[in-house]
C-alpha cells in the first residue's frame, strides 16, 4: 500500500531534487508484482523510481547487487526504510561496502513471542551497530526498551515532515475519491469519523469498533469509516457484525490518495497501540480536523500544542467512547472550530535539511 512511510519518501526524495541532489527510489518487491503502489505514486509525481524485483528471505545475493549498483552508479548514501533491508544489508560486511548504509527506523509493529517476525526484530536490533547512521522518526521511538543497549555508531532523531501545499492542492481535487464514492447511503447530515492505516493489529480498529458501538446507539446519524486494507479485515468484519452496525461502519480498502476523503471527514481517531510519528495526523492537523489519537509513540511529540485533540491510554473501549463523545459529538460538527497550530518542525524542507546534514556527518565519518 501506500501509507505514512511511503508519504514521507516521496516528499523526501521531491524535497531532495529541489535542493540540487540525486536521489532514486529502489523499490524492492516480489518477482510477479506488476507495479506497487509506491511506484505508481512516484511516477504520477515525476521522481525517479526503479522497481527492484527480488525473492523474499536473506537474499544476500540481491543484497550485494543493490551495493553494486549504489556503487556502479556513484551514490554516497543508501537510506532504507524498512527492516529487512537492514538486516539484508547490514549482514554484508562493512569492509566491502563503498556506500554509506544508513536507515530511518519508522516504528515497530507488534510481534508474538516465538514468530518469525520476532526474530527479524531481533536480528534487526543486533545488525543496527553496524549501519553506518540510525534515524529514528520521534524521540520517543529512540528510547524504548527495545533499543536500551545497542550500540550504535550515529544516530538522531528527524521527524517526518509534510509538503502541505501538496496536501492542500490534493485534498480539494475532485478527481480524486471523496467520501460519498467509498461510503455508500451516506446522506447530507450525517456525522462521519475516519480512521486510516493497515488492517492489522497494533492499528486496534477492532477496539475502535467496540468502541464506536455505544455511540452509534446514541447518536441514530453517525457513522465510521476506516480506509486501508490487510489481514484483519475479516476479523473486523466480525465485529461489526457482532455489534449490528451494518450501514454505519464501512470498511472502504485501500484508497489513494486519501486527502479528499481526510478534508470532508468530521473528524480522525486513531486507536494505536504504537506508532512512529503517523503522516495521517501531520496530514488531518494541516487540514484542522479533530483528532482522537492513543497517547503512544510519537504522537504527544506531534499533537502537543495542537487545540482540537484528545489523547488517551491505548486498550481501553470506554476511555475512546467518551473521547470520541467529548470532542467530536458535544457541538455541532458542521461548526466545530478547527484545530490550529504553527509548527514548522513538521515541515517536508526541514525533514530533508536535516536528513542532508545527517548524511554529509555519515559520509565524513565512513569517508573522511
Amino acid at each position: 500500500g501506500l501509507y505514512g512511510a511511503e508519504h514521507m519518501l516521496l516528499d523526501l526524495v521531491s524535497e531532495q531534487i529541489k535542493a540540487g541532489l540525486r536521489p532514486l527510489i529502489l523499490s524492492a518487491g516480489n518477482p510477479g508484482i506488476d507495479e506497487k503502489p509506491l511506484e505508481a505514486a512516484a511516477k504520477h509525481r515525476g521522481l525517479p523510481v526503479m522497481p527492484f524485483r527480488m525473492r523474499g528471505g536473506l537474499n544476500l545475493r540481491k543484497g550485494l547487487e543493490v551495493l553494486r549498483f549504489a556503487s556502479a552508479e556513484g551514490f554516497d548514501v543508501l537510506h532504507s526504510h524498512g527492516y529487512k533491508f537492514n538486516i539484508l544489508l547490514g549482514m554484508l560486511p562493512r569492509s566491502i561496502r563503498s556506500v554509506a548504509l544508513v536507515t530511518t527506523v519508522h516504528g515497530y509493529v507488534h510481534a508474538a513471542r516465538f514468530s518469525r517476525l520476532a526474530l527479524y526484530r531481533r536480528l534487526e536490533r543486533f545488525l543496527l551497530r553496524n549501519l553506518d547512521g540510525v534515524v529514528f522518526v520521534s524521540n520517543q521511538l529512540q528510547s524504548q526498551p527495545l533499543l536500551q543497549g545497542v550500540r550504535m555508531r550515529r544516530h538522531c532523531v528527524i521527524y517526518n515532515g509534510l509538503d502541505t501545499e501538496r496536501v492542500e492542492r490534493v485534498s480539494r481535487d475532485k478527481t480524486y475519491a471523496g467520501l460519498l464514492d467509498i461510503f455508500p447511503g451516506l446522506e447530507e447530515g450525517d456525522v462521519c469519523i475516519g480512521a486510516i492505516g493497515r488492517l492489522s493489529g497494533e492499528k486496534g480498529f477492532d477496539l475502535l469498533i467496540e468502541a464506536f458501538a455505544p455511540l452509534a446507539l446514541r447518536y441514530d446519524r453517525l457513522r465510521l469509516v476506516i480506509i486501508g486494507e490487510g489481514g484483519m479485515r475479516s476479523a473486523l468484519e466480525r465485529e461489526i457484525d457482532m455489534h449490528n452496525l451494518t450501514g454505519k461502519v464501512r470498511l472502504a480498502g485501500y484508497v489513494s490518495p486519501v486527502l479528499r476523503i481526510l478534508r470532508e471527514l468530521h473528524g480522525v481517531v486513531m486507536p494505536s497501540f504504537n506508532e512512529g510519528l503517523p503522516v495521517t495526523l501531520l496530514e488531518a492537523v494541516a487540514l484542522q480536523k479533530p483528532i482522537v489519537a492513543s497517547r503512544v509513540g510519537g504522537i504527544p511529540e506531534l499533537l502537543d500544542g495542537y487545540s482540537a485533540c484528545v489523547l488517551v491510554r491505548p486498550g481501553d473501549p470506554d476511555v475512546l467512547t467518551d473521547a470520541i463523545e467529548t470532542l467530536l459529538l458535544s457541538c455541532d460538527l458542521q461548526n466545530t472550530v478547527a484545530g490550529e497550530m504553527d509548527d514548522s518542525r513538521f515541515t517536508a524542507q526541514v525533514m530533508a535539511t536535516r536528513y542532508s546534514e545527517f548524511y554529509q556527518s555519515v559520509i565524513g565519518a565512513v569517508y573522511g
